[in-house]
């Protein structure tokens, strides 16, 4: 079996659980890989199990459309439409990056939740969090231009991998944005234009997180405040750095 040790874990809910409720999870935790393009959940369908990433990063989208919801990474989990009382997601959730998570069957999981009244309350803090991330996105893709919106989505992705190249083509800005490609192209060759990110085939580096952050004109922020204020720190600051 493998041995957890809660200090070395860096998903942010399991790193933030009491002791007691995290040991009722550790013997059921398996450590598994996520590649790209993996379904952790199904829309209309009931999860096989619970995700919690360990890195890389997720994407959740409206099923038809795939324009993108949130985004979950070391900060999350999935399995809320579980901890609502709900049989199954609306949504789907889809690994953007690939990386690794601790994996948890759904019924254990129901099993365990049914014992502790403090890990359920604790797993829907989250829930919340990500209520705040889904509203400020509506509010970015209603009010905000497409530089200020893909800054927004630069800075969050970079909060959630490692190193400051992110690995995405032009097609996925498009999707997850809900914006056509031309636009695209002319939004990330200002931010370029403007010192933020360099462009190369199919990544994005960033350059300049303090600008990217200004360049979002407030559409950044609040949602990450909101989980470090109930979490703890886990994205990076205005130079980069954890």
């Amino acid at each position: 079996m493998l041995d957890i040790r809660q200090s070395a874990v860096r998903n942010r809910i399991l790193a933030g659980m009491r002791v007691g409720d995290f040991s009722l999870l550790k013997p059921h935790l398996e450590y598994v890989d996520i590649p790209a393009r993996h379904y952790l959940e199904k829309s209309g369908r009931q999860p096989e199990a619970v995700f919690f990433l360990e890195d890389g990063v997720a994407t959740v989208r409206t099923p038809r459309r795939q324009t993108e919801v949130a985004l979950i990474g070391m900060d999350g989990m999935t399995g809320l439409c579980l901890l609502h009382g709900a049989d199954r997601p609306r949504y789907d959730t889809v690994v953007q990056f690939p990386g690794s998570a601790y994996r948890i069957g759904i019924e254990t999981m129901r099993t365990v939740l049914k014992v502790s009244r403090t890990l359920h309350k604790y797993c829907l803090l989250y829930c919340h969090t990500l209520y705040v991330q889904a509203g400020d996105g509506a509010v970015a893709n209603a009010t905000g231009s497409i530089e200020e919106r893909l800054s927004r989505w630069l800075l969050m992705v970079h909060d959630r991998v490692s190193g400051d190249e992110i690995k995405v083509t032009h097609e996925l800005f498009s999707d997850v944005l809900g914006v056509r490609r031309p636009g695209v192209t002319i939004g990330l060759r200002r931010l370029e234009q403007e010192g933020l990110v360099s462009l190369r085939r199919g990544t994005t580096v960033i350059l300049d997180r303090e600008g990217l952050i200004r360049r979002t004109n407030g559409l950044y922020g609040i949602p990450e405040s909101e989980h470090e204020r109930l979490f703890g720190l886990w994205r990076r600051d205005a130079s980069g750095h954890y």
